[in-house]
């Protein structure tokens, strides 16, 4: 992939504003995944999605945005991974070279852990996945899937 893949896509998301800075975010297992700085606009995370795992990346989309809206609706008091509209509206970009897109802003503070965390960390990281999944119980089932 050219490098400046990530550059020219945030033209789909940020049409208006310069791309400050843009660097690869490593260690993650399915999306190639970079950090922008967007003039104007802050900072975001912007991924290629991996769609040989995520063959239907629009139903992924949607199931994010439904569940930040719901989010937004209860007043979850964690951070809300809200995914950024492109300047047609959608919540992905195609780059014309078969690369799927899509952006969220960056969570300050957030970091990828790898294997082997200690035992703290390890129930830190499962109490703030019961506090997600318990915000999420109240969420209407979303229309069926199609099948891929």
């Amino acid at each position: 992939m050219p490098m400046k893949a990530p550059a020219r896509i945030c033209l789909s998301f940020f049409p208006d504003a310069p791309v400050l800075e843009s660097r690869p975010i490593g260690g993650g297992h399915i999306h190639q995944s970079w950090a922008v700085r967007v003039g104007g606009e802050g900072s975001f995370l912007l991924q290629r999605i991996n769609t040989a795992v995520f063959q239907t990346p629009e139903a992924l989309m949607d199931n994010i945005a439904r569940m930040a809206q719901h989010l937004q609706r209860i007043g979850y008091e964690g951070a809300i991974l809200q995914p950024r509209r492109t300047k047609r509206g959608t919540l992905l970009a195609h780059d014309g070279e078969g690369g799927v897109w899509r952006a969220f802003p960056f969570i300050e503070n957030t970091f990828l852990l790898q294997p082997p965390v200690d035992e703290q960390t390890a129930w830190q990281a499962a109490r703030a996945f019961g506090r997600f999944t318990r915000a999420l119980q109240t969420l209407p089932p979303p229309p069926p899937l199609p099948f891929t």
